[in-house]
């Protein structure tokens, strides 16, 4: 079983991965100038933007899949160490490539790629990363583990908006637009040195046996995707819904900086809190029962009270989102581990829990700007819909 240490290590190496993810939509803004400018691709570079963000998710399940058989066969360290080179290779390579200015069309159809590259390796090395860390953590840490897992990565969301934040701040609009947006790419490159140093600290896992088998659980995959789907759509409500809340919250440019920072922070020491709770006072299982119950009945009535429109309604759906959010990351990684059965187990948490994802976390922005326009209600509504699926799956047991 791993110490804390080591545990802390491989979850930030895992984070770091992420880091990676998360700065494309921090610097979204610069991305469209550079790559989509509006006076090639018109009134629809926005779109063409998000459906970007959205279409790259598709090469997640891939990466599930092909590096959990990896994974299975030659180990989760050796899986581990070959997503670090994929994802810091695409990073480099994001880092140095042209612009459109430079080479036309080209550029976005390369950053595309990229992109997908990118999502490739995390899909697999997230899924990878908790079943990793699920194999070799006592009974008693379960939770905790699954905080600090799946709650660091808000904290890097956190560490991404803090960084483009201080470089608006530091340089000027032009040496922002010119050379700027470039700097957190560059540091994501830095993070492949810390990742590989991760790495190689780690030892195999105890529980691992060798499979030669190119096999996916097919009930296993299911009842993981079912139950992935409130933390996917929980966790990109967060990422992209909440700063919408935070202009309507203010129109003061610098609380529209800050607070998404500090949501995040808050999200990731919630968790680490809650956590310690489950650990210490109840069961993984029981809570999240608890927290999908909750969002199917409260969910409606949460962005109800949002709909008023005032700070007060704002701040209070706000709050009761964070803390669900920060209770599902606490017991969802375990949860979903006990689900597996059979070999080939790294293949069939990446194939079920990636493609969850794809359907109901990649199509968040989407869902949300469709059905903003009837109301929030309507969210709500989505979002109860997703505690079901919860439910549905414990019920093919």
């Amino acid at each position: 079983m791993f110490c804390w240490k080591k545990k802390t290590s491989i979850a930030l190496a895992n984070a770091f991965e992420f880091y990676d993810v998360a700065i494309y939509s921090v610097i979204s803004v610069y991305i469209g100038l550079h790559f989509f400018p509006s006076h090639y691709f018109g009134q629809h570079a926005t779109s063409i933007i998000w459906a970007t963000f959205a279409l790259r998710y598709l090469s997640r399940p891939f990466g599930g899949l092909i590096m959990g058989m990896y994974a299975d066969k030659y180990g989760r360290k050796a899986a581990l160490m070959t997503t670090s080179l994929l994802s810091g290779l695409a990073t480099l390579c994001m880092s140095c490539l042209p612009t459109f200015d430079d080479i036309g069309v080209l550029a976005p159809c390369l950053f595309f790629m990229l992109q997908l590259m990118q999502a490739f390796s995390f899909g697999g090395e997230n899924s990878t990363t908790v079943l990793y860390l699920m194999e070799n953590t006592y009974a008693q840490d379960r939770a905790k583990t699954s905080a600090l897992v799946w709650g660091v990565l808000f904290f890097i969301i956190a560490l991404a908006l803090l960084t483009v934040y201080v470089l608006e701040l530091v340089l000027t609009p032009i040496q922002m637009n010119t050379f700027g947006w470039r700097i957190p790419l560059l540091l994501g490159v830095v993070n492949i040195f810390f990742r590989f140093y991760f790495r190689t600290k780690i030892t195999e896992s105890a529980n691992f046996s060798a499979s030669d088998k190119v096999q996916v659980h097919l009930r296993s995959a299911f009842k993981i995707f079912l139950m992935s789907i409130p933390f996917s759509m929980l966790c990109y409500l967060s990422l992209f819904f909440t700063t919408q809340v935070i202009q309507t919250l203010s129109p003061d440019p610098f609380i529209q900086k800050i607070l998404p920072i500090g949501i995040n922070c808050s999200c990731f020491f919630l968790a680490l809190l809650m956590g310690y709770f489950v650990d210490r006072h109840s069961q993984c299982l029981r809570i999240l029962n608890r927290c999908c119950a909750a969002l199917v009945l409260g969910s409606v009535p949460i962005y109800a009270i949002q709909a008023n429109g005032d700070q007060y309604s704002l701040i209070v759906s706000q709050l009761c989102l964070t803390i669900l959010l920060a209770c599902i990351i606490a017991t969802s990684p375990f949860v979903l581990f006990n689900q597996l059965q059979g070999d080939n187990k790294a293949t069939t948490f990446g194939v079920g829990y990636n493609c969850s994802v794809v359907i109901f976390g990649a199509s968040i922005p989407l869902m949300v700007h469709y059905l903003s326009q009837f109301g929030t209600t309507y969210i709500g509504l989505m979002l109860s819909g997703g505690g079901l699926c919860y439910f549905i799956a414990q019920a093919l047991d």
